[in-house]
């Protein structure tokens, strides 16, 4: 029964991230929970997870998804994108990613990950030279960081009712 949750669960996951993910070691149990929130134009939410293994393989990008998802998590992780090398996010830090590159996430620890994903086209008018597959990481201390974070646990916390709240979230 074990093995038929994990990989309903890892089929939810290819379906709704559009990514394949699979626990960091093999003869462990795959612990996953999230809390999604989805308004017009982002989705945002957190996810407590067990040490997993995240991939956006080339096989996976030609559905032509370019969403960018600005991730901070509250463990260490790894991310490996091929041609770029890796990048340490530690807590605090963040890190943003387009959805259009192939990439490896790699988090060796349980814990916490919060993060928004938004469609690049709502965000090409606003930053014009991000490039057309950004990968990104974003240290602590830069400005605003904080503010995000606290405002994504805000938006995850809040009920949003009627359209005026979700357009205040969005």
């Amino acid at each position: 029964p074990f093995a038929r949750r994990t990989a309903a669960v890892r089929d939810y996951l290819a379906e709704l991230m559009r990514v394949d993910m699979r626990s960091f070691d093999p003869d462990s149990p795959l612990h996953y929970q999230a809390r999604v929130r989805m308004v017009d134009g982002a989705s945002f939410g957190s996810v407590h997870t067990s040490s997993v293994i995240s991939c956006r393989t080339n096989l996976l990008l030609k559905d032509g998804q370019d969403d960018l998802l600005l991730c901070m998590p509250e463990m260490d992780t790894v991310l490996e994108i091929p041609g770029k090398g890796e990048m340490t996010i530690r807590p605090g830090d963040a890190f943003l990613l387009s959805s259009a590159r192939e990439m490896r996430l790699i988090i060796r620890g349980s814990g916490r990950l919060c993060g928004m994903r938004i469609p690049r086209k709502a965000v090409t008018p606003i930053l014009p030279r991000l490039g057309s597959a950004p990968a990104m990481h974003i240290r602590r201390g830069t400005p605003l960081l904080s503010l995000l974070t606290r405002y994504v646990g805000l938006l995850e916390d809040e009920p949003l009712i009627g359209s005026l709240a979700q357009q205040t979230a969005a």
